[in-house]
């Protein structure tokens, strides 16, 4: 038996680092369509698109008499109540033996949620820390609704924020920036793995709009956390404290590189 990461055909650009981190860890890759039911092998696909229902569809009751172990692994935050993620994964649920998130408060959404931790990787990085910084804050993130006003407030307190990149260039970014910051796409207070699992290999603090639950972080130790409207006159706080900011950022790379990498969490979560 062995544990496959499904992707699909279609790229897609926020899922990049999730799929360096399945490289980087030496678990092997099949695309969708080639999951094989009949055998004993443990499938892992994110995400759910029309690519998993066609291969559903082409084996027909083959899929209904599986072998195979398919898991669904939610990566994307919900942007609803458990309503609207139970009206979400009902087309899904026929067709999967588990399903995972990373987030205590959404694993608490839906009874078929299991906790997988994503951890990191060192090899996010391809390009040490520099002592020098060009810019004070990172979020790489898509810009839109609530991020706006925290992103625009903290640069009119005079902060320098890096600009969004991808790969090698945005190694290039983040070895020369102080502090990453974290503000949710919508209100549910949940963590950003991969972003976190980003900054971690990059050896970067990061400073995160209120979360309900932090596991596997500390808040204090490894994270640091404000509430929405507190969120750029805390960034300023921050980068007053280099010692906090270096703790910190020591600490995030020990807990998602060192003590829960990505295999690790995989792992523990197929028990």
């Amino acid at each position: 038996m062995s544990v496959i990461f499904a992707k699909t055909r279609h790229e897609y650009d926020s899922y990049q680092d999730f799929w360096s981190l399945v490289s980087l860890s030496g678990f092997p890759t099949c695309y969708v369509d080639e999951i094989d039911p009949t055998t004993e092998n443990t499938y892992i696909f994110t995400p759910h698109s029309g690519e998993f229902f066609a291969t559903v569809s082409k084996h027909g009751k083959a899929w209904n008499a599986r072998k195979a172990k398919i898991i669904w692994w939610l990566l994307e935050r919900p942007d609803g109540d458990k309503l609207s993620l139970e009206k979400r994964m009902s087309p899904l649920l026929p067709h999967i033996d588990d399903a995972w998130a990373s987030d205590n408060t959404v694993v608490a959404m839906h009874p078929k949620f299991k906790r997988a931790v994503l951890g990191g990787h060192d090899g996010l990085s391809h390009c040490p820390p520099r002592k020098d910084k060009d810019y004070d804050f990172a979020h790489m993130s898509y810009v839109i609704g609530r991020r706006v006003d925290v992103y625009t407030y903290i640069c009119v307190r005079g902060l320098r924020e890096a600009p969004n990149a991808w790969g090698k260039e945005r190694s290039k970014i983040l070895a020369a920036t102080k502090l990453m910051v974290n503000v949710h796409q919508y209100p549910l207070p949940v963590i950003a793995p991969l972003r976190f699992a980003v900054a971690a290999a990059h050896h970067l603090p990061v400073l995160t709009e209120t979360v309900k639950d932090p596991f596997p972080h500390v808040i204090g130790h490894d994270l640091w956390q404000a509430d929405y409207d507190s969120l750029p006159d805390e960034a300023v706080k921050l980068l007053e404290n280099p010692r906090l900011l270096a703790q910190l950022a020591e600490n995030l790379h020990e807990r998602l590189c060192v003590e829960w990498t990505f295999r690790r969490g995989v792992e523990e979560a197929l028990k």
